[in-house]
């Protein structure tokens, strides 16, 4: 008896927190919501499918539950679509929604009311139409208007498929920008720091030490800013 009332406990979990996926999410009720489990996903292996083909119902009824904050689906070269809906009950209230990985070459967004295509936004680091708001990673400003929106996300890369998509009321997003740009800062200038005083140091006693370890702080300085996109914003 025990084991099927736990058998049962463990089927019951994913199914509840599916739910959470298929309600539209309120964001009016919190500044900074992470947005991995109330997103629904599709796999698209060619990269074929376009908005009217997933409005259909029978792509519609492929889309499956996210269960963690942030999806990830590896190196893969399907084209993801992610689709989440979302409710505004107080007019005028925008909020920013961010992608904080900078390796997703192609991002577009479809904000659609109902059937209605409001707009199309393109992102991703091969392209980026210009916002009003300028962030650190992808972002785009959904409008808060009330009533329900439905958001599509076509995503493809050629790195690893990885997505922490957050939505945050502006003020919390530029607070989270400055936090953001000063660790950067900081960071950074201790790769330099550390640099050119040990090239200091080379030059006033040529021990070749010296210059190894400069070399070594080189090539992590442009390894660690690959890594977190700086480097192709610069080149």
């Amino acid at each position: 008896m025990f084991a099927l009332l736990l058998m049962l406990l463990l089927l019951g979990a994913p199914l509840c927190q599916a739910s959470t996926n298929l309600e539209p999410l309120n964001v009016d009720t919190s500044d900074e919501v992470v947005l991995g489990k109330h997103l629904m996903f599709l796999e698209d292996p060619q990269g074929v499918l376009l908005l009217d083909d997933i409005l259909t119902p029978e792509y519609q009824g492929r889309f499956e539950p996210v269960f963690v904050d942030t999806p990830y689906y590896g190196r893969t070269h399907s084209t993801y679509w992610f689709r989440l809906q979302v409710a505004f009950t107080r007019a005028h209230n925008p909020r920013l929604l961010e992608i904080a990985y900078p390796h997703l070459k192609s991002i577009t967004l479809y904000e659609l009311r109902g059937d209605k295509l409001l707009r199309s936004l393109n992102s991703g680091y091969e392209y980026r139409d210009t916002e009003p708001y300028n962030c650190l990673r992808f972002c785009f400003l959904i409008k808060g208007e009330p009533g329900i929106q439905t958001l599509y996300f076509r995503i493809s890369t050629d790195s690893p498929m990885f997505v922490p998509m957050v939505m945050r009321a502006p003020e919390k997003q530029l607070l989270n920008e400055r936090i953001s740009m000063a660790i950067v800062a900081l960071f950074y200038g201790a790769f330099i720091v550390m640099g050119l005083f040990n090239l200091f140091v080379y030059f006033s006693t040529q021990e070749r030490s010296y210059l190894y370890y400069v070399l070594f702080i080189a090539a992590l300085f442009v390894w660690t800013s690959s890594h977190d996109g700086l480097l192709r914003e610069v080149l």
